[in-house]
């Protein structure tokens, strides 16, 4: 910016970016511009606290919290390919298996079909076919025992219908999954989620002090996550260089850390482009995201606040800094061919049109066979009068 002639600056690497400390008091930059030491400080992330005391001006970028890991081979893991699905996913089906094909049976044995198979045989058997129907497999000959007379029901027609509709999402889409996750790239983030660290008690959590992350990794206190928290406050890193030594930790999968996105893949770059070594990537945490944003005086005049906000309008339409900032990661893009293998499983929530369809289709069939059953007394009646 000071080269786009938006304004003159002093860098100041010894600052801080400014905390509240126990005696109410600001320090670092944000502390010497309360002291009327400087008008404009910054960048730094936005938040409520700092907004109390700052005058923010238009947002320069925006940015989120990451997890910074090392990599693991998902050939070590012969069952990963399990994690596709989350346990209650898992749970999901094996539920839906059992209540279609129980829904099945009972249509199979209350509507008058003759030869019927015993209920035991006739359960299991629907049970495997709507199993198989998950991996692609159809229900097989017409013919069939278990087909040759139900087939005329509408209310199975209706259920088949629904089954391979709300099947040929859940195929879709774990396909793609598994794509995505497996055959994209064989290594795979060893931590994707602060769960799974929390987990794991053999591995350090570190973070920047007085920083970003530190100030989000404040309010996990009082939930669940809490550790996380407890456990980065013991391990506190300092940035001394472009390949800070944290960096051979968490390659090696001892530490992970949480940081910011932007920095945090520049810093990978760089250790790239010296080193060769690219065995750490980040993963997006949805824990806390922010602007970036220059802070100025309360005091200042309106005027010239609208001036600087023009001037940095300028800066943003005219590219420069989307053209910084993809410099300043080219070398981690080229580390990580600009993707990153994760395999975070499918939820419920992944899958909600496809059980929705389910259990529509489940009730309306229900409806029907109740229908067909009674249809089908009326008849019986009518034939022995």
């Amino acid at each position: 910016m000071k080269h786009a002639k938006v304004f003159d600056y002093q860098l100041q690497v010894e600052s801080l970016y400014g905390i509240l400390g126990p005696d109410k008091k600001w320090t670092g930059m944000i502390g010497a511009m309360l002291r009327n030491e400087t008008d404009i400080v910054g960048p730094f992330f936005m938040d409520e606290r700092r907004g109390s005391v700052v005058q923010f001006v238009s947002p320069l970028d925006f940015s989120q919290l990451v997890l910074v890991t090392g990599l693991t081979h998902a050939s070590n893991y012969p069952f990963l390919i399990f994690k596709v699905f989350s346990i209650e996913l898992w749970l999901a089906f094996l539920m839906a298996v059992f209540i279609v094909a129980g829904a099945t049976s009972l249509i199979y044995f209350i509507l008058p079909f003759p030869f019927k198979k015993t209920k035991m045989e006739a359960c299991l058997r629907y049970l495997w076919l709507f199993l198989m129907s998950l991996i692609g497999k159809d229900f097989g000959a017409k013919g069939s025992w278990y087909l040759k007379y139900i087939l005329n029901s509408r209310s199975f027609r209706f259920i088949q219908g629904v089954w391979l509709l709300s099947v040929l999402i859940f195929v879709n889409t774990y396909q793609g999954s598994i794509i995505s996750s497996f055959a994209a790239n064989k290594l795979k983030p060893k931590y994707e989620t602060l769960e799974e660290v929390i987990n794991d008690n053999n591995v350090a959590v570190g973070t920047y002090p007085n920083s970003f992350p530190y100030l989000c990794l404040s309010k996990l206190a009082n939930t669940t996550l809490e550790p996380i928290w407890l456990r980065a406050q013991e391990n506190l890193v300092y940035e001394v260089s472009h390949t800070p030594e944290w960096m051979d930790r968490v390659e090696k999968g001892k530490m992970v850390i949480v940081a910011e996105l932007g920095h945090t893949k520049y810093l990978i770059g760089k250790r790239f482009e010296r080193t060769g070594l690219c065995g750490i990537r980040v993963v997006p945490l949805r824990l806390c995201a922010s602007y970036l944003a220059l802070g100025a005086r309360k005091d200042l005049s309106r005027s010239f606040i609208n001036k600087f906000n023009y001037e940095i309008l300028r800066f943003n339409e005219g590219g420069l800094s989307k053209r910084h900032k993809t410099k300043s990661v080219l070398f981690y893009d080229i580390c990580t061919q600009g993707r990153t293998s994760t395999t975070h499983p499918l939820s419920l929530a992944d899958l909600t049109g496809a059980f929705t369809i389910l259990i529509v289709g489940l009730s309306t069939a229900s409806v029907c066979a109740v229908i067909e059953l009674l249809m089908n007394n009326r008849i019986q009646k009518r034939q022995t009068e």
